[in-house]
């Protein structure tokens, strides 16, 4: 359940025209969806502050179900442009390649500097069509690639992720699909279910040419 702030939220936990910062316990509390973080967005938030445990490079089944959640949920914080303050444990540097995009966590004794360097917003989003979808991403300044699903396996296999999912959720065509997808490091896959790294574009920068 999110933990409403002092002063922020009234009693029954709904957000108010004035909220502006949301606090919640990083792996204790449920992650907020992103239809949440809409709502609350609509009423202001405009940062959230992530307190307890860093969050972990997983080590088994049941923590990778918890750690992609939370890196959804982080997804969707940056797309809808909300400055989140949170921690990481240090190992989760080594993901950083694929994380870039995402807002930084706080720095930790220099682990988490090329991730402060190399975030800019937009740099690896999505858009979405009836019958496709379009990936764009920037993370390696010096490799930009763009990506179109339509049709295939890559697309439904993609739309499937959008949240946590199960890889036994997935058949043989959209397996082959995903292994793809990983390589191209658009899907994040940790002991047997699967995420979607780019964000979907909820708004565009002031220039829009700047991503």
């Amino acid at each position: 359940m999110l933990a409403p702030v002092d002063g922020f939220f009234p009693d029954d936990g709904a957000p108010s025209l004035s909220a502006r910062e949301l606090h919640l316990r990083l792996l204790d509390d449920p992650p907020p969806s992103l239809r949440e973080i809409e709502a609350f967005c609509q009423s202001g938030l405009s940062f959230a502050k992530l307190t307890g445990p860093s969050l972990p490079e997983p080590a088994d089944a049941a923590e990778s179900q918890r750690t992609l959640r939370w890196i959804e949920c982080l997804r969707d914080f940056t797309a809808c442009g909300v400055v989140v303050d949170w921690p990481a444990a240090a190992e989760l540097a080594g993901r950083v390649a694929q994380l870039c995009h995402i807002v930084p966590p706080r720095k930790e004794a220099g682990a988490f500097d090329r991730w402060h360097v190399l975030h800019r917003f937009g740099t690896c989003y999505s858009r979405f069509g009836p019958n496709f979808i379009l990936i764009k991403d920037r993370r390696d300044p010096e490799n930009g690639a763009e990506f179109l699903l339509e049709g295939t396996a890559h697309e439904s296999a993609f739309r499937k992720c959008q949240s946590v999912a199960p890889l036994d959720g997935f058949d043989a065509a959209e397996q082959d699909a995903l292994t793809e997808l990983v390589e191209e490091k658009l899907v994040l896959v940790l002991h047997g279910s699967a995420l979607a790294l780019p964000f979907r574009m909820r708004h565009w920068p002031v220039p829009f040419t700047a991503i």
